[in-house]
C-alpha cells in the first residue's frame, strides 16, 4: 500500500509543469537584433535635380496661396496706446489716458477713448475682435514660472510661496492671493464697446460673445472652480492690480466666472514672442439683429475703449483689431513669405546644380562631384540607416556653400 502511494506521488510530481524563468533577451528578429540590411539608394542626376525643382515649386505655390488667402482677410486696427480721454466738456484740457492710469488715485474705467471709423464694403463672415500687445515678454522664464497650477485645479490651499514668489501674499494684509503669480497679476483688463451709427446719429451696439473664445480642452482639463467658489474666496485676496474679484469677472453670466472665466483662460496661455494678439470677443451673429447676421454692414462705427492697462512704462503698445478669418486661419503674411523664401532658395539651389552639371558635360559628374566622391555612381551607394540623413544632406549643403565661398 505504501509503495502504491509513493508511486502515485512521484507521478504527480512528474506531471507538474516546470516553470521557465522569464528572459529579458529581446526577440530574435532582424529589427530588434539590429541585423537590418543597409539601405541601398540608387540615385541619378535626374532624380536629384527634379526633386529640388519640384519641392521648390510646391513651396512657392503654397506660399502664394497663403499670401493671397491672408490678403483677402480684412482687418481694422485701432491703436490706442496714447489716446486722449474723451469728454463732452469742450473746455476740458486734453489728457492722455496713459498718464492717468499711472496715478494712484485713478478710478477704473474712468478714462475712455473714442474712435470713429468707416467700413466701405460689408465685412462678410464671422467677425472676431483681438487685442494686441507689443514689447510684452510673455515667454520670460521668470514670468512663466510664477504660477500656481494647483489653484487652477480648484485646490486653493496647496500652494507654496516659491511657485508665485513675490505674488503669493498681499504685502499689507499678508493674506494669500488667489490667483497668485506674475501672469495672473498682469491680467489684461481693457474693454471695448462697438456701436453702429444709424440715422440721426443713433447708435446700435454690436452684440458680442464673451464665451467661446477659449479652447475647450483648456477649460475642461486645466481650469476648475472649487466647490462653493464665492465662499471659498472670502478668506483670500485678489491680485494687487485687479479691479474686480475673481468671482466678479463676468457679472452677466455666473458660469463665466472664477477660474473658468474665458478671458482669464486666454490670458494665461503663454505666448512665444514679445508681440502677440489674443482673442477678445466674437461678434454674435445669432443675436437676432438682422444687421449683423452675416457680418458687419458698411457704414460708420464708433469704438469706445475703456483704458485701464498700463503699457507705456515698458515701451509697449496696445491695439484692438477687428478681423475675419479664412479656411487657412487668420491674417498672417509672415507664413506665406516664409514658404516663398524657402521655396525660392530650394529652386535656386536646383538651378545652380543644373548649371554645374551642364558645365561638366553631364554623365553624372555633378552627383559624383557634389555628393559621393565615387567614380562610378551607377552602382548606387550604401549608407547605414543611422547615418543616411546627416551624410546625405551634410554633403549637399557643405559642398554647395564651399563652392560659393
Amino acid at each position: 500500500m505504501s509503495n502504491c502511494q509513493t508511486d502515485q506521488t512521484e507521478n504527480e510530481q512528474e506531471e507538474k509543469p516546470i516553470k521557465k524563468e522569464k528572459s529579458k533577451r529581446p526577440v530574435d528578429s532582424d529589427f530588434k537584433q539590429q541585423k537590418l540590411k543597409p539601405l541601398n539608394i540608387p540615385i541619378s542626376h535626374k532624380a536629384i535635380l527634379s526633386s529640388f525643382f519640384v519641392f521648390g515649386i510646391i513651396l512657392i505655390g503654397a506660399g502664394v496661396i497663403l499670401k493671397i488667402s491672408s490678403g483677402r482677410i480684412k482687418e481694422i486696427k485701432l491703436s490706442y496706446t496714447n489716446c486722449f480721454n474723451y469728454t463732452e466738456d469742450q473746455n476740458a484740457k486734453p489728457t492722455k489716458c496713459a498718464d492717468l492710469v499711472t496715478s494712484r488715485y485713478y478710478i477704473p474705467n474712468s478714462c475712455r477713448c473714442q474712435y470713429f471709423f468707416t467700413i466701405d464694403k460689408p465685412i462678410k463672415g464671422k467677425v472676431f475682435i483681438y487685442y494686441k500687445l507689443t514689447n510684452f515678454y510673455h515667454n520670460h522664464r521668470a514670468f512663466k514660472s510664477s504660477i500656481a497650477a494647483n489653484q487652477f485645479l480648484g485646490d486653493l490651499e496647496n500652494v507654496s510661496e516659491g511657485e508665485c514668489k513675490n505674488f503669493h501674499l498681499h504685502p499689507v494684509t499678508n493674506v494669500t492671493i488667489v490667483p497668485c503669480g506674475a501672469i495672473a497679476n498682469s491680467f489684461f483688463n481693457d474693454s471695448m464697446k462697438l456701436s453702429y451709427v444709424v440715422a440721426n446719429n443713433d447708435l446700435i451696439e454690436v452684440p458680442m460673445l464673451k464665451t467661446g473664445i477659449a479652447l475647450n480642452y483648456e477649460k475642461e482639463t486645466k481650469f476648475f472652480n472649487p466647490t462653493g467658489l464665492k465662499e471659498a474666496l472670502r478668506s483670500y485676496s485678489k491680485p494687487l492690480t485687479w479691479q474686480k474679484n475673481l468671482m466678479e469677472l463676468d457679472q452677466q453670466n455666473e458660469d463665466n466666472n472664477g477660474f473658468q472665466n474665458e478671458d482669464f483662460i486666454v490670458w494665461m496661455r503663454g505666448e512665444a514672442l514679445k508681440k502677440f494678439r489674443k482673442l477678445y470677443r466674437k461678434v454674435d451673429h445669432g443675436s437676432g439683429n438682422f444687421l449683423f447676421e452675416n457680418g458687419l454692414p458698411n457704414g460708420t462705427y464708433v469704438a469706445e475703449i475703456y483704458y485701464n492697462y498700463p503699457v507705456v512704462s515698458f515701451s509697449g503698445t496696445k491695439t484692438f483689431i477687428i478681423t475675419t478669418s479664412s479656411i487657412l486661419g487668420g491674417k498672417n503674411n509672415s507664413i506665406g513669405y516664409m514658404y516663398i523664401v524657402v521655396g525660392s532658395s530650394v529652386f535656386i539651389i536646383g538651378i545652380y546644380m543644373l548649371i554645374t552639371f551642364l558645365r561638366n558635360e553631364g554623365n553624372g559628374k555633378l552627383i559624383n562631384k557634389l555628393f559621393l566622391k565615387n567614380e562610378n555612381i551607377n552602382d548606387g551607394f550604401q549608407i547605414g540607416c543611422g547615418s543616411l540623413i546627416p551624410q546625405f544632406f551634410g554633403q549637399i549643403f557643405g559642398r554647395f556653400f564651399s563652392r560659393i565661398v
